[in-house]
């Protein structure tokens, strides 16, 4: 049985992306059907209706069966859901969101946005001195891993680009997470343990990309 007999488009369905999409859309620079998918709607404040001639072009994909097999895929990872209602972005500016959204990605509420020149966008919970030095270790970091990049990504496929700082156990007390939004590369600097998989962090990346994507 061909896949466009196996996958059907439901119809008053819109697209939504998770916070586990998100976070793939923006973890890495390689240029993957699935992440343009996921590009076109984060940069969009209200995604058009959902039907196959939007999804060939968003992921750049002609064949009818190939891109319905690649929304079904992205769904059982749990990149997309389907939702009644079209989702709008936040109302408001990145500045003006960035705090509430920030805070709540840490159990211990500290967190910064750095850019890739090594200056803070906005801190929550660091002291200013130290909220700029984590933001220029963070351009440090950032730097390594395109030196070495060959070696953790080619020989030893950890398909990562973040760091962390670990205690005895393993346990991570400070992590650097690179997001990669157009042209630019922000990191996430969070003390304490991640709350990644929230909607502050998928409205995070939306608005990112809102501004800085296109």
């Amino acid at each position: 049985m061909s896949a466009s007999e196996n996958y059907q488009l439901l119809d008053n369905v819109h697209l939504s992306v998770t916070p586990a999409g998100a976070y793939y859309c923006v973890s890495g620079e390689s240029d993957t059907p699935s992440r343009k998918l996921l590009r076109v709607l984060m940069q969009k404040r209200l995604p058009p209706a959902l039907s196959v001639h939007a999804l060939q072009s968003w992921a750049g994909i002609d064949d009818n069966e190939e891109i319905l097999a690649l929304l079904y895929r992205m769904q059982s990872l749990g990149w997309l859901e389907g939702q009644e209602h079209q989702q709008a972005a936040p109302e408001g500016s990145l500045e003006e969101l960035l705090p509430d959204l920030l805070v709540g990605l840490s159990d211990s509420g500290k967190v910064l946005l750095a850019d890739e020149q090594g200056f803070y966008l906005c801190s929550q919970g660091f002291p200013h001195e130290t909220a700029e030095e984590l933001s220029a270790l963070s351009a440090d970091l950032s730097s390594l891993y395109q030196r070495h990049q060959g070696l953790l990504k080619n020989n030893l496929n950890l398909d990562t680009s973040a760091w962390a700082m670990v205690d005895a156990a393993g346990n991570g007390q400070i992590g650097f997470w690179p997001l990669w939004v157009g042209t630019h590369r922000f990191v996430l600097v969070i003390k304490g343990v991640p709350l990644l998989n929230q909607p502050a962090l998928m409205k995070l990346v939306w608005l990112l990309s809102i501004r800085y994507g296109s």
